[in-house]
């Protein structure tokens, strides 16, 4: 009870210092729109300026609630029977409607079809899209061509999914801690980004009692490997 106790203090704790960031940026930029605007185009500028923050702040608060769910006990979770690949496609048409630029390829391993029953398992389907769609728009992120590669196969016990980009890569030194929360990498100032994302995934993966691991050279990109179990 008592690591339970810190754990939740040290969680709202860190919320708290990630909100005042752009909350205080928000404030800032509406505070000096009201003192030195003097025309219409300087109002259009502040006002894309706090929409800007304002939208930061809503992204991260979604990712939060995601991480919030993620981190229920799996008792608490509802479960059915789902198809893997159909939750995965379902979560390709999410991150292309969000971003038209973004590209996303699908392959089945050669051993297998997409009618294959082997794909079914018991899972939330909302969780495991929302990991899902994190994977695929970092890899689209941080690719020279905004794609992600996904190639799904299976075996007798498990699911496995593996997304690639063709991005710069992650430092060695960064990969013990990219699945931590608010964690970013040296590559972090090339995109932007909140930290949550891969602690979301991380989460989602291990409720489901599946493993998630990375490989990934610097100038060659990462690839992202899940692997689900058909039966948790």
């Amino acid at each position: 009870m008592e690591k339970s106790f810190n754990n939740h203090r040290n969680f709202v704790s860190t919320i708290s210092h990630e909100f005042r960031t752009p909350l205080s940026i928000l404030i800032t930029e509406l505070e000096l729109a009201k003192e030195l605007n003097k025309t219409i185009d300087d109002y259009k500028i502040s006002i894309d300026n706090a929409l800007e923050d304002a939208n930061r702040a809503s992204e991260l608060s979604s990712a939060l609630l995601d991480f919030a769910r993620a981190s229920y006990d799996i008792s608490q979770i509802n479960l059915k029977t789902i198809r893997v690949d159909e939750v995965l496609a379902d979560a390709k048409l999410n991150v292309i409607n969000k971003n038209g630029q973004y590209r996303v390829a699908i392959q089945y391993d050669n051993d297998v079809t997409s009618e294959s029953s082997f794909f079914d398992m018991e899972g939330n389907p909302y969780l495991l899209q929302v990991a899902f769609v994190n994977l695929i728009e970092n890899a689209c992120k941080y690719s020279r061509d905004n794609t992600c590669n996904v190639k799904i196969s299976n075996d007798d016990k498990t699911i496995q999914l593996h997304f690639s980009d063709n991005g710069a890569g992650i430092d060695s030194e960064d990969i013990p801690h990219i699945f931590d929360l608010f964690f970013r990498g040296k590559n972090k100032k090339s995109e932007k980004g909140n930290g949550v994302g891969l602690s979301i995934v991380h989460q989602i993966i291990t409720i489901h009692n599946g493993k998630i691991d990375v490989k990934s050279k610097l100038g060659k990109g990462s690839v992202f490997l899940v692997s689900l179990p058909l039966e948790i």
